[in-house]
């Protein structure tokens, strides 16, 4: 399933692309039937990923339309809400949740995976049947976990999306850091400006763009390879209907400098058939799958907490 929405920035024209270390914006070229458009990404796959799931957070609650999804979380030694596989880079991969002295979610991949020193049973499907059980969210999104069984287990991404710029232009600007008692900041010995002293001019580029578009797929294929059955499809695919639909009802900040707002329809380019439900309809069927799931016991009974070694 393939989704697009137009975006502009909520004043003015400039925006503020994501950037890469050594690469800073990653500009590129486009072949269209058109000819060459020059192109920047605006968000990353892995940032889309980090917002959709954000919106499944209502504090340290999963948002109501969500009650009963099992979840994977991580709490202090007083049973205080650090975080989840929702929270956490890396979901159910998380170093907090596999490297920490609490073993607890260790064990029992280990123990479900039947993982020994010599031995590591199931595949992808026996993997994905595993987290629909324990954290259902993070199938969407993809896992690895490379200290069981070697990282023989990995979901790839079936909720996936990106931003992307077309037509654009350079905006250059820049500023200065000013420093009205010592300019220079090397005066007694401060340091400079290793230790925040002294003026410092800096450049700064952001981008003008005759399009820009979010672009969101859900990759029906992969999910119906799992063999979870009907309903925990239905499950999986309301699911990311929802988050898709929650995500684009307000404005999208992806960084100080790049705040957009969605400008039209999202638009279902494939299948053609296939008309997006709306909000109040996928929470309809969100919460009806979820009874139907905890009924047929493909849900653990209580969540799966690890403590995480503060001391």
């Amino acid at each position: 399933m393939l989704i697009e929405c137009e975006l502009r920035p909520v004043q003015g024209f400039r925006f503020q692309p994501t950037g890469f270390p050594h690469l800073g914006a990653a500009e590129y070229v486009a072949e269209t039937d058109d000819g060459q458009v020059d192109c920047v990404l605006v968000d990353s796959n892995q940032s889309v990923a980090n917002w959709l799931e954000s919106v499944c957070m209502d504090g340290s609650k999963l948002e109501e339309p969500l009650d009963g999804l099992p979840v994977v979380e991580l709490v202090d030694h007083d049973d205080n809400f650090i975080g989840n596989t929702m929270t956490e880079p890396h979901r159910i991969g998380s170093a907090y949740l596999l490297r920490g002295k609490d073993t607890t979610l260790v064990k029992l991949l280990e123990s479900e995976l039947g993982v020994t020193k010599k031995t590591a049973k199931g595949d992808a499907r026996d993997f994905a049947r595993l987290v629909f059980r324990y954290d259902t969210t993070t199938l969407l999104h993809g896992a690895f976990v490379p200290n069981i069984a070697g990282g023989k287990y990995k979901l790839t991404r079936i909720l996936s999306g990106f931003t992307e710029a077309t037509g654009v232009h350079p905006a250059d600007s820049g500023g200065v850091k000013r420093d009205r008692i010592d300019a220079t900041g090397k005066a007694d010995g401060k340091g400079g400006a290793a230790k925040g002293y002294g003026s410092i001019p800096y450049p700064k580029r952001d981008y003008t763009a005759k399009h820009i578009r979010l672009y969101l797929s859900v990759d029906l294929a992969l999910l119906r390879s799992y063999n979870l059955g009907e309903t925990a499809e239905r499950l999986l695919l309301a699911l990311a209907v929802w988050k898709i639909r929650r995500l684009t009802r307000q404005d999208i900040r992806f960084r100080s400098g790049c705040d957009l707002r969605i400008a039209g329809d999202l638009k279902v380019t494939s299948p053609d058939d296939y008309e997006l439900p709306g909000l109040e309809e996928t929470e309809a069927v969100l919460r009806d799958c979820i009874r139907q799931c905890r009924e047929a016991q493909m849900f653990t009974d209580k969540n799966v907490v690890v403590k995480h070694d503060q001391k």
